[in-house]
């Protein structure tokens, strides 16, 4: 399964958003207003393999925001204000 919420001026993510999606593989959330992602809004996305987060206008990510996403295999966190990523990518290990 994928879902597009990409192009929705979408500022803010409740904790419970994706709470009942495991079977989710794709998620494009692309080229919306968030400012930042904050731990435990992606736990349940167990299952996830791609992950698109561009243009957010993101300054910080939680840095266990992903902790639980090691399925994944692409993410794009192109044209957004990141300043440090470090530990953010430590338990992707399936990333390519």
């Amino acid at each position: 399964f994928s879902h597009i919420l990409g192009d929705n001026r979408i500022n803010s993510l409740n904790v419970n958003l994706f709470k009942n999606l495991k079977n989710f593989e794709i998620l494009y959330f692309s080229y919306n207003d968030l400012r930042e992602i904050h731990n435990g809004i992606f736990d349940n996305l167990t299952n996830l393999k791609e992950l698109y987060l561009r243009g957010l206008f993101l300054r910080n990510i939680d840095k266990n925001a992903f902790k639980n996403l090691t399925n994944l295999r692409k993410i794009d966190l192109g044209v957004n204000n990141l300043q440090d990523l470090t530990s953010l990518f430590e338990n992707l290990t399936s990333l390519k």
